[in-house]
Order: structure tokens, then sequence, then C-alpha cells
């Protein structure tokens, strides 16, 4: 095992035990008998000397509470790309462990497919290329051939998706090409037009899930759920704009500030037997169509 290896498990377990509301004799135990770090030794200088390169490397301040007498982390100035590090780490260790304890950890049977074809685009993207493959659309029976520029990578329920425009479209309408339904993909011999600069988060930091409208414009939207209902909402956020406006008997009223797309009103409509109200009246209309052509669908079909 490497030494980086090692270190950032370490940092890991550390963080880990920072969050269990211990002292530091009680975090320096645990580090000490922990099996899968397998240290002969763990000073109080080597963990001062940890959570600084903790908060360098990661953003993350991990600090001592007078009051209640035990070290707490504070992770509220973490970006999301570290974010998304740790959790994917967090997810890999679980993962692992799943294989040492099948009887208590039961992993989803969908696999992400397409990751694979993640290094040549991110090769494109570095040397300002274009990008050719077939494409294989779930609406179309044959492949297409495609010349696209690429903008980047976005994953969204479970399925990553390569975002881009592709070379012969003049109106350059950002479209979605599922990495799952990519083959023969190589660099093209052709300059990509998209600027070095061009940053596919700011792009998409309104945007709920991959659709994204030339022009169009976020706004603010409104939802109110049963109490129930908000709970899931509240710990698994619909979108990083999401706020809580409102508590009472009735139900709880969340605000986001997202553009309205297929994507969003399908998702909102999943919750609807959990719906007090929505706002505005427009997005309540689509939602309402949305329900209707399902239940036109089912009874026509069943």
């Amino acid at each position: 095992m490497s030494k980086k290896h090692i270190y950032f498990k370490r940092y890991y377990k550390l963080f880990a035990y920072t969050r269990q509301n211990l002292n530091k004799d009680e975090i320096l135990d645990k580090m000490l008998n922990d099996s899968e770090l397998d240290l002969e030794t763990y000073s109080s200088r080597t963990f001062n000397r940890d959570l600084i390169d903790i908060e360098e490397i990661f953003g993350i301040s991990i600090t001592f509470n007078r009051s209640k007498g035990v070290y707490e982390t504070n992770s509220d100035s973490l970006d999301q790309s570290k974010q998304n590090f740790l959790y994917a780490y967090e997810n890999m260790e679980l993962i692992r462990q799943s294989d040492e304890n099948q009887r208590y950890i039961v992993l989803e049977d969908r696999q992400l497919t397409g990751v694979e074809n993640s290094s040549v685009i991110l090769d494109a993207l570095k040397q300002n290329l274009a990008l050719q493959f077939n494409y294989k659309s779930f609406t179309v029976a044959n492949f297409s051939k495609r010349l696209v520029h690429p903008l980047g990578l976005k994953q969204y329920k479970n399925r990553w998706y390569l975002m881009a425009v592709e070379v012969e479209d003049k109106e350059e309408t950002i479209k979605s090409f599922g990495m799952d339904r990519l083959s023969n993909l190589a660099l093209a011999k052709l300059k990509s037009v998209v600027h070095k600069d061009y940053d596919l988060r700011k792009e998409f930091q309104h945007i709920y899930g991959i659709q994204r409208v030339k022009g169009q414009q976020p706004q603010d939207i409104y939802l109110k759920l049963n109490s129930l209902a908000a709970k899931y909402l509240e710990t698994l956020p619909l979108h990083k704009s999401q706020r809580v406006l409102e508590r009472s008997e009735q139900g709880v009223t969340f605000s986001f500030h997202v553009a309205i797309n297929t994507d969003l009103i399908k998702e909102i409509s999943i919750l609807a037997k959990d719906i007090i109200e929505i706002k505005p009246q427009s997005l309540k209309e689509k939602v309402i169509e949305e329900l209707t052509q399902g239940l036109i669908h089912l009874k026509r079909n069943l």
C-alpha cells in the first residue's frame, strides 16, 4: 500500500472519529486500536499535525469545543468537489466492507456503466479537442455517428452523461449523451470551439437534471409538503438552492431557485400524493398535465 493511501486512510478515520463527539484521549485510543490502520503509536503531536493536514488538504476545520469537552468538525466551507470526493471514499469503504460483512450490508444491484469512457472525454477537454463516437439513442433503432464539442460530464439518477454541442449545430444546443450508449469513442482532429474557461457547473447551477434550455432563466418556485415527506426532502435535498421557508402543523414550505424543465416536472410529480401546494401556477399546471397523461396512459393500457 502506498504512503499516500496510508495517510489518506488515517485522515479519513480521524475525520470520522471527530464526528462522534469524543475528546482527544478517546480519539487517540480509537485511532491506535483501529485494526484497519494498524498503528504502532499515535501521539498527541501526530494528532495535531493531522488536524492541520486535513484542513490544508480538504478545507475541513476540526476544533476543540471547550464547553462540550469534545472535538467537532466544521465542513460548511468544504467545496462541492471535495465533498464529492469524501462521499465517494465513504461509499468505497462501505462497498469494500460489504465483502467482509455480506450478511449485514445490502448494495443496490444497479451498476454504473459507461464510466470507462471518461478518460477519453477528459483528455479531449484538456486538449481542447472535439470528440467523435457512435451513439445509440433509446428512441432510435440504429447507431448514429456524432461529432461534438465536449463541455463536460454530469451525473444524474445513477447515470453519467457527456454534455456537448454538436459541431454542425448552429444553435449551439447543449445535448446530453448517455455514456453507457457511446461506442468507438475517439479524439477528433478538430479543435473544440469551447472556451478554455467554460465552467459546466456554472452553466447548470440553476438546473435540475440534464435538460438545459438555451435562454431559459431560473425562477423562484415553492413546494409545500406534508410533514413526513418534508423530512425526506430535508435530508436529501432536491437541489442545492433548496431552503425551508415555513413550518406549520399542515406541513413544510420549501423554496427553490431553478429553471423549470421536464426533469424537474417529473421529479415533483413523484411527490404528488404528499404535495399540499405548488407555486407558480404555471408549474402546478405542468405537474397536473404530467400526472394526467400518466393516468390516461395507464387506463388505456392496463
